[in-house]
């Protein structure tokens, strides 16, 4: 009977966390005040710092915490209007102590010890020159405390070399929001999310890293219903995602010709790394778009399509 007795309660708590997001806030759409410069993470109600100075961009903003004109390159939110950045590399020349920074926020209700917890974020490599350094390990760690860490101490309780979830893969796309994803089985009641680098530079690999790899984050989920972290569908996506609908060529010297199928597009933009619009092409009722590049530099741009139902987003080449 007490056997029995101590089953009941343990399914009566498993419930209780089934079907929600134990992370509130988890888009950073709530906010105390539209951030005015780098560092204030605070902004987004619940979030917080644990280690150095994350970022918060929000398109209540101006340049450069506006979303999608950030001091980082020209982004779209995964959901919404806002989302968060970090540095996380070890660089410490360039980007300060040990070069990562960490942030958090305290979930809606203690994790249950025993039970599987599956956790997602997305997240994208910011697109600005000298920024662009892509690392592995980017994750959630999990803790029953929070912790502010000077700059010049990392606890162990953050650079462990290990984490609940992580990317073991080196997250290089600039274009496309990622999914980090996994599980774990609670051995703690855990109190906070963190969202790092918790590995150091030995166990840390990095591509093309001339100075600092910076990352933007949007919709973290922690739940013990798998399906509320599998993600919903995207605001923004890649031109491969629907039948029909193609551009080519992606280099190009002089046009590149965009093929919608039947999702409705309203105007085509030009935007370079820095966020700044260079051309803009209205599109109504058109199967079919040629876009003249003839005039720009040589070098790298974003094709945005602005449709009715979602924006999709493409990477194009100049090639002189």
């Amino acid at each position: 009977m007490k056997f029995f007795l101590q089953y009941i309660i343990f399914s009566i708590a498993v419930l209780n966390v089934v079907a929600q997001n134990l992370v509130p806030n988890p888009s950073f759409e709530e906010y105390s005040d539209c951030p005015t410069t780098l560092s204030q993470i605070d902004h987004a109600i619940g979030w917080m710092s644990f280690k150095e100075s994350p970022d918060y961009f929000n398109s209540c903003a101006v340049y450069p915490m506006n979303v999608p004109h950030t001091a980082m390159g020209f982004q779209l939110a995964f959901d919404g209007n806002t989302f968060a950045g970090i540095i996380n590399t070890g660089n410490a020349s360039a980007s300060g102590n040990n070069g990562r920074e960490y942030f958090g926020i305290q979930l809606s209700q203690l994790l249950t010890v025993g039970v599987q917890y599956f956790v997602s974020m997305k997240v994208i490599l910011a697109a600005y020159p000298g920024r662009n350094c892509a690392i592995n390990n980017l994750g959630a760690k999990f803790t029953t405390f929070y912790v502010n860490a000077p700059d010049d101490n990392l606890p162990s309780v953050l650079i462990t070399n290990s984490a609940q979830i992580y990317s073991q893969s080196i997250l290089d796309d600039s274009i496309n929001w990622i999914t980090i994803s996994g599980s774990f089985v609670a051995d703690s009641a855990y109190k906070y999310i963190v969202i790092g680098n918790f590995f150091d530079d030995a166990h840390t690999d990095t591509l093309h890293c001339l100075s600092t790899a910076y990352y933007f984050v949007d919709e973290v989920c922690v739940s013990a219903d798998s399906l509320n972290c599998i993600g919903k569908d995207d605001g923004t996506g890649s031109l491969s995602e629907l039948n029909g609908m193609s551009v080519s060529p992606n280099m190009s010297n002089d046009k590149v010709i965009v093929e919608f199928g039947n999702t409705k597009i309203n105007a085509a933009l030009i935007v370079n790394l820095l966020g700044n619009t260079l051309l803009i092409q209205n599109i109504s009722n058109q199967s079919q778009a040629v876009i003249d590049i003839s005039s720009l530099s040589a070098g790298t741009y974003f094709l945005i399509l602005h449709g009715i139902e979602k924006d999709f987003v493409e990477k194009i080449i100049k090639t002189n």
